[in-house]
């Protein structure tokens, strides 16, 4: 089986427009009637760029099974191949039985309405958890297309974490031990990685938990998870290569 990007040998324009605003990173996307008039802050340019700042990966897939939009995290994790890839400009899994269960919530969105959490491989001996959810137009209609939400890759960005820590007069130390905690380190492992003893680490944290009210590191970890995400970063060193390939 061949996967690749987005394959630019076919421009978006060849495939048939959802009902719903179709989403595109080309100059001019192309509108509803109802929609804003051109240039408008909230016409569908804008939306996409908005869609872009979601830390979560968003993919829009119509009625044909074709992918018609990708966010800005959704593309980078596509072109990984983790834990979705495109053949052609379908969606598939690393393994063809989670690819079968995938479509099989597809088309129970598009037909039935009804929203699924799939779990799908890595193909690196974990799980990914997906969303599918149904698009309808109007109320009582079938859903003409489908949304696959990807999970997070981490608790938060490296940029939410920076403006976290300078937000709350966290030192770089501290935020840098913050970083390591919110990519799923240990404090043992975050004091390895920092090159200094475990009880420094804890000092550190207790500093961060003093300066941000926390009582615990339960409590300082659920602060930092409920963060507006700043992915900003994500497009230094993704999103031309990403735009090269589409």
């Amino acid at each position: 089986m061949t996967t690749h990007a987005f394959d630019a040998a076919l421009p978006w324009g060849a495939r048939p427009a959802l009902p719903a605003t179709r989403l595109t990173d080309t100059p001019h996307p192309l509108r509803r009637a109802d929609d804003p008039p051109r240039g408008h802050p909230l016409g569908a340019a804008a939306m996409a760029l908005v869609l872009d700042e979601v830390d979560y990966g968003l993919v829009l897939v119509d009625a044909a099974d074709q992918v018609q939009h990708a966010n800005h995290t959704a593309r980078a994790q596509l072109q990984a191949g983790l834990p979705l890839q495109l053949q052609g400009r379908r969606l598939v899994a690393c393994r063809d039985r989670d690819t079968a269960a995938l479509q099989a919530a597809m088309d129970n969105a598009r037909r039935r309405g009804l929203r699924t959490l799939v779990a799908v491989s890595t193909g690196l001996g974990q799980r990914a958890t997906l969303a599918v959810t149904p698009l309808q137009t109007a109320p009582a209609a079938q859903a003409s297309g489908v949304l696959v939400m990807l999970g997070k890759r981490r608790m938060c960005e490296e940029l939410t974490a920076l403006s976290f820590g300078k937000a709350h007069g966290l030192t770089p130390t501290e935020t840098q031990v913050l970083m390591h905690l919110c990519n799923g380190d240990t404090p043992a492992e975050a004091a390895r990685r920092c090159g200094v003893k475990v009880s420094t680490t804890r000092t550190h944290i207790s500093s961060i938990r003093t300066k941000l009210g926390a009582h615990n590191l339960d409590e300082m970890m659920r602060t930092v998870a409920l963060l507006p995400p700043l992915v900003g970063s994500l497009r230094a060193g993704g999103r031309g290569a990403t735009a090269q390939a589409m």
